[in-house]
């Protein structure tokens, strides 16, 4: 099936037979309908294209080839607007020397991919590290500084579980004993127990630097039309001292337009102890 699926990504579609000699089969002399693009729809997808590089995302390899083939089905003057808004456009991700090269990191993971389309296949995978494998239900993939990492629901303990993409080295479907309703799924993602136990309020100066970096679970919650005031709210795990610690740099990190509403006594100490060691010649 996942040949076949590929066959149909390519632009050929197929025909079913079904008994003894039955099988798929191409269509001869025969292609998918193409798809036309708007002078505006075109830019807004070699936009989105560039936007990309240097991102470490999965099914990058063909970047080249998708570029020429997009090119070579416009006109001259369409490919020189697209050539003039590459020079012209800069994101965070661009190489600004040179905007057309690619820089080491954005090759991803190898076994990133590989995640991907098993994922696509059914969410019960088998992950392999080098010290053990686990038997998952994956429910996010997201990358938070550079590095990928998946969301997983480990099937046989029924917790939630993080696992970093550069730790895999094997990921394949596996079939579970039971397969788990929606809302089982839900019920697990979302414990009951883990109520919030943090609150902050955030400025305009705060809120971009959240959209700058913000750990992946967060979410802003604007307070004013103009977008110039948010709160953010969610559950820190108080027992985790890495995740503490990392909360506590990420708070100093959106600066001084923020207002913390509540926030666990023990992380509030902590915060204070950190502050006391910042010394300022």
């Amino acid at each position: 099936m996942r040949d076949v699926r590929e066959i149909e990504q390519n632009g050929m579609p197929l025909v079913s037979e079904v008994g003894r000699d039955g099988g798929y089969a191409v269509m001869p002399n025969s292609l998918l309908p193409a798809i036309r693009f708007s002078n505006s729809e075109i830019k807004a997808l070699f936009t989105a294209f560039i936007a990309t590089r240097n991102r470490q995302l999965p099914y990058l390899k063909s970047r080249q080839t998708i570029t020429e083939k997009l090119l070579g089905l416009l006109s001259p003057n369409q490919q020189d607007e697209l050539v003039r808004l590459n020079e012209l456009i800069r994101f965070p991700s661009t190489n600004h020397r040179n905007p057309n090269i690619l820089d080491l990191v954005d090759q991803a993971s190898p076994i990133l991919e590989k995640l991907v389309n098993e994922a696509l296949l059914d969410s019960y995978l088998r992950i392999s590290t080098a010290q053990t494998a686990y038997l998952t239900y994956i429910y996010q993939l997201y990358q938070e500084r550079g590095s990928w990492f998946v969301a997983v629901i480990n099937y046989e303990q029924q917790a939630q579980q993080i696992i970093s993409v550069d730790e895999i080295t094997a990921v394949t479907t596996f079939e579970p004993k039971v397969r788990w309703s929606q809302k089982k799924v839900e019920s697990l993602i979302h414990p009951k127990q883990q109520l919030e136990n943090f609150k902050l309020r955030l400025g305009y100066r705060a809120i971009s630097q959240f959209k700058k970096y913000h750990p992946f679970q967060l979410m802003l919650n604007y307070t004013s039309p103009f977008q110039t005031s948010a709160i953010i709210q969610g559950y820190l795990d108080t027992d985790d001292q890495n995740q503490v610690e990392e909360a506590i740099k990420w708070l100093l990190f959106l600066g001084d337009d923020v207002e913390i509403e509540t926030l666990p006594d023990s992380t509030r100490e902590m915060l204070k102890q950190y502050l006391q060691k910042i010394k300022v010649d």
